[in-house]
């Protein structure tokens, strides 16, 4: 009877312990920001907020970042049915503030992970934050990268 020799599994390379996507350059995200008309940027959002996911382990992130567009969506059908623009205007301001939370979500995942895991000493500008929001996490997401 042959003898049975365990199966060879292909060595994989080492895993880096960074969670720094390679993501686009920010010119290219501010080009299509300005193309779509911000569409792009609600879109990016919640890329980003699967990769604050990523880092702390749950999902507030990316909850908090899709109630926007729901939001966005919420007063569209609220303002078709029902014809008021003060309740589509509720819908929208809610979702534009939890989206807001989301950002800020981000922010704080991805402090908590550079300055406890990785370790580099990573502060985020809160201004900055709730200005430019994207623009600004995405920044700091192609320093990181580098």
């Amino acid at each position: 009877m042959p003898r049975l020799l365990p199966r060879r599994l292909p060595l994989l390379p080492p895993r880096s312990n960074s969670f720094a996507p390679a993501e686009p350059a920010l010119g290219l995200v501010l080009l299509l920001d300005a193309v779509t008309r911000n569409l792009f940027n609600l879109i990016w959002a919640l890329v980003l907020a699967n990769w604050g996911r990523k880092l702390c382990g749950n999902n507030k992130p990316m909850v908090l970042v899709a109630m926007y567009p729901a939001g966005i969506i919420t007063g569209m059908i609220a303002a078709a049915v029902t014809g008021s623009t003060a309740l589509s205007g509720v819908f929208i301001f809610a979702g534009l503030v939890v989206y807001l939370f989301g950002i800020f979500s981000i922010r704080e995942a991805v402090e908590d992970y550079y300055n406890s895991i990785e370790n580099i000493g990573l502060t985020l500008s809160g201004p900055m934050t709730f200005f430019f929001s994207t623009i600004y996490l995405q920044y700091h997401v192609n320093r990181l990268a580098r």
